[in-house]
């Protein structure tokens, strides 16, 4: 009746049980409604072929091509989860902590992801915390506010609708299960904010980049172009009606989007591209860290403990090796970043 042979049909109800029970012991309810569906559609497939080819002059395809289609359908769901399982093996985001000396001086570099598990920025915390009670200095990544005409050009020329990227940061962590890194270190943030002895902020303000990219655009007329193109294309340059659309979800939804989220991000952001524009490249990279650089050189401290973002190590250390070419990496550890992630 179904064309299938008995040994055809043991095979296909072997491997239709072991990627049910796979995917059901590891992940989870949502898992097995998936492939309940599945099994519905292809029941009903076999049915209505049966049907027609019993009451009708038509002659479907027969069923044994909803079960092979069923079959299919189910080696393929239990292969997500382990694929995912795969690439937290294979491919864990992990940021560096790099100690940096010319010698006389060591600085320990926190590259930075600005949305990251729980765990990840508690353990930063402690690192910071314990290089205050050390008495050691500790330089922030937090760019400064400007006025509202460079805040506007600034937007524009950089692909960020709003404000504060924190923002742009927790909508994203909403997405993929994480948190910010100014919501899980607020205290911390809270007493750079007060002037709190020990933390300081290295990094420049909205009109200093505006600022240099006129004067950058002077020198490099093409430069000119960017300003006039309309914003950059980036992760950041979510639109407002985007933002407001994912704060709306349902904090439930994460159980969906997570997994995909996570995956994605150790798949691109383990190598990531070079920013996309002048204006990226040359001022919100580039100038800040030979500004970084010069806080560091100019510092009065024998040892600094640094806090920001990975993309501005690499750029940082030449920077310090122009000013002086005794800087190099002492060392290098690494923290993993992403939670792993559950898989429905």
């Amino acid at each position: 009746m179904t064309g299938l042979s008995r040994r055809a049909l043991v095979l296909l109800g072997v491997l239709s049980l072991g990627a049910w029970t796979l995917v059901v012991w590891l992940f989870g309810t949502l898992s097995f409604l998936i492939l309940l569906g599945g099994a519905v559609v292809s029941g009903a497939a076999w049915a209505l072929s049966v049907a027609l080819r019993r009451w009708t002059r038509f002659r479907p395809r027969p069923p044994r091509a909803a079960a092979l289609w069923f079959v299919v359908m189910s080696v393929t769901v239990a292969s997500w989860p382990l694929t995912v399982l795969l690439v937290q093996v294979v491919m864990p985001l992990r940021t560096p902590v790099a100690t940096l000396t010319n010698g006389s001086r060591t600085v320990e570099f926190h590259g930075m992801m600005h949305a990251a598990s729980r765990a990840y920025y508690a353990d930063v915390t402690r690192d910071v915390e314990a290089a205050r009670n050390a008495g050691v200095p500790v330089l922030f990544e937090k760019v400064q506010p400007g006025t509202a005409r460079n805040t506007r050009r600034f937007r524009q020329l950089s692909g960020v609708p709003i404000g504060e990227l924190g923002e742009v940061y927790a909508v994203l962590s909403t997405i993929c299960g994480l948190t910010g890194q100014k919501t899980e270190m607020s205290d911390i943030y809270r007493r750079l904010n007060e002037r709190a002895p020990g933390f300081e902020v290295a990094d420049v303000s909205v009109d200093d980049m505006v600022r240099e990219w006129d004067r950058l655009v002077r020198t490099r007329p093409g430069f000119a172009a960017q300003e006039t193109a309309g914003p950059a294309t980036t992760i950041e340059g979510l639109g407002e009606d985007d933002l407001a659309l994912v704060r709306s979800l349902p904090r439930s939804f994460e159980r969906v989007t997570a997994p995909v989220c996570l995956t994605a991000m150790r798949l691109v952001l383990r190598r990531p591209a070079a920013p996309p524009t002048p204006f990226l490249r040359q001022v919100v990279r580039d100038y800040r860290d030979r500004h970084l650089a010069g806080v560091i050189a100019r510092h009065e401290a024998g040892r600094l403990v640094v806090v920001y973002g990975t993309a501005h190590l690499d750029g940082t250390l030449q920077a310090l090796k122009e000013l002086d070419p005794a800087w190099r990496v002492k060392s290098v550890r690494y923290r993993s970043a992403l939670p792993s992630a559950g898989v429905w």
